[in-house]
């Protein structure tokens, strides 16, 4: 998206109105994957067909919900990608902690999905999120925990976990009652990115080409209370992120030194909880999905916005400008 540009909200499709989807991504061919929170299902839609119903892909076992998900591999010929799945109840924020299960999903064609377990996470607390390590370790996954308030570095080849990084100040709860500290996490091409959503901060840490942590904390954005969903440009240069109580999406620009500027580039979403941007060959697109009427633990209705409260179904929207 070009900064002067104006960004452009396009109704995309309608997902399902008491569904509460956690993790999006794009495909070669064009369609969007989808992990639900609320139930235990892989769907994969055509952004480009406002009719179609979301297909559903796989429904993985022994989970009450699918917390995120990312690309390992895509190819017109084959994709794989990594699906965390646990027992997560929703409604009461309860977790099974010792439910945690790392997938791999391999997609060919029209062909059924393979699906097979990567590891099982014992010593995990609430793995809420996923993103590929370096492009040179392309078995390494890493993993937010917001229970534990850390990020695991995950071996596929060995099962074996690591803590790639742990910082109470950016990734712990803001007070003890508070659901999530650290929540989504994002990659470009020299650093890691993460949400605190009781925080309401951005941060990142650069790596090397190792994989490794390789400098300081940045804290690149302050003040935005209850972020959930979490994009970055390849180069680095911007993140996005949204608010689900506030409905509001913003755009995090970065400079060379790692401040951060806050833009706020759309208003009046309906509990925005997962983002994907696709920087393509013609423009890029930022694409949201939103939630719908769906009881969760933590969010109070006496404190969304009345601009959400309006909006009772559930949509995905794509944001880009010509």
């Amino acid at each position: 998206m070009a900064d002067d540009a104006q960004p452009q909200v396009t109704h995309v499709t309608q997902l399902p109105d008491d569904s509460w989807c956690e993790g999006i991504l794009s495909r070669p061919n064009g369609q969007i994957l989808a992990a639900r929170l609320d139930l235990p299902g892989l769907y994969t839609f055509d952004p480009k067909d406002q009719s179609a119903e979301p297909t559903l892909l796989h429904t993985f076992p022994d989970a009450e919900g699918l917390t995120n998900l990312c690309a390992l591999s895509q190819s017109p010929d084959q994709e794989e990608y990594a699906v965390i799945a646990g027992r997560f109840d929703v409604k009461t924020v309860s977790i099974d902690s010792k439910s945690w299960v790392v997938w791999r999903v391999t997609l060919r064609g029209e062909e059924a999905p393979v699906v097979t377990k990567i590891v099982e996470l014992a010593d995990a607390g609430l793995v809420i999120d996923v993103t590929p390590g370096a492009p040179q370790s392309p078995d390494t996954l890493l993993l937010a925990d917001s229970e534990k308030s850390s990020i695991w570095k995950l071996d596929m080849r060995t099962g074996q976990t690591a803590i790639f990084l742990a910082d109470t100040e950016t990734m712990a709860k803001a007070t003890p009652d508070e659901f999530f500290g650290i929540n989504t996490l994002a990659r470009s091409d020299n650093h890691i990115w993460w949400t605190n959503t009781s925080k309401g901060l951005v941060c990142r840490v650069a790596v090397d080409e190792a994989g490794n942590a390789a400098g300081p904390v940045q804290t690149v954005a302050t003040d935005l209370l209850n972020s959930d969903g979490l994009t970055a440009a390849a180069d680095g240069s911007a993140a996005y992120t949204a608010g689900y109580m506030s409905g509001l999406l913003w755009k995090v620009e970065v400079d060379g030194a790692g401040t951060g500027t806050v833009t706020e580039i759309a208003t009046g979403l309906n509990s925005p909880s997962a983002l994907h941007l696709d920087e393509g060959v013609d423009k890029a697109k930022l694409y949201v999905a939103c939630c719908g009427d769906k009881e969760v633990g933590w969010i109070d209705d006496d404190r969304l916005s009345s601009s959400a409260k309006q909006i009772e179904v559930s949509v995905s929207v794509e944001i880009s400008s010509d």
